[in-house]
């Protein structure tokens, strides 16, 4: 058994087998679990950065974190962020091309067998894209955030076939409509 109590708040407990159960008539298994510590990339914006620099104590017997983030930049690439009294707020994107490749490079160098993508504060703005504007919570806007997040979630990175990839929103997104796991 791993137990991890660097933090008296907070503890970290995970089985390094499962015990077989039996039951008659039924074939069973047994599972290992993976090796700890764990090593999970954090991607996103400051967003992700903040949950890297806050990581709780003791928490490096059960992952060991490695911080992917880039300030400024989410999931979006192209135009600008719109948003505040008036749409005086305005954030242009063009210096977060190629989010993903820094994402991708990021977990490689990390070897991670997680990546936690942090959704933060840039995918509740509107996005004006040349003379189109992408409303937030429109079915646009949800196509747009889909297509961007899946070239930074799921790239040709993954070198492992099943590797996942968890959703941490620091922001209130809704996405019920375009992402099935949040249904």
């Amino acid at each position: 058994m791993s137990l991890d109590q660097g933090n008296s708040d907070v503890v970290f407990v995970a089985p390094s087998t499962i015990p077989p159960t039996t039951v008659p008539g039924v074939s069973t298994t047994s599972t290992t679990l993976a090796k700890l510590p764990r090593r999970v990339v954090i991607v996103g914006d400051s967003q992700a950065h903040s949950l890297y620099v806050n990581r709780p104590d003791g928490i490096e017997e059960t992952f060991d974190l490695a911080d992917g983030s880039i300030d400024g930049c989410g999931v979006y690439d192209r135009g600008v962020g719109v948003g505040g009294k008036n749409d005086r707020f305005r954030r242009n994107f063009a210096n977060c091309v190629g989010f993903e490749t820094k994402w991708a490079k990021s977990a490689t160098t990390a070897r991670a067998d997680v990546a936690l993508v942090v959704i933060g504060a840039w995918e509740v703005l509107d996005i004006e894209v040349g003379k189109l504007r992408f409303k937030l919570d429109t079915v646009p806007a949800d196509t747009l955030f889909t297509a961007n997040y899946a070239r930074g979630s799921t790239p040709s990175w993954r070198r492992r076939p099943r590797w996942p990839s968890l959703r941490f929103h620091a922001c209130a997104r809704s996405t019920r409509r375009v992402d099935p796991f949040l249904r």
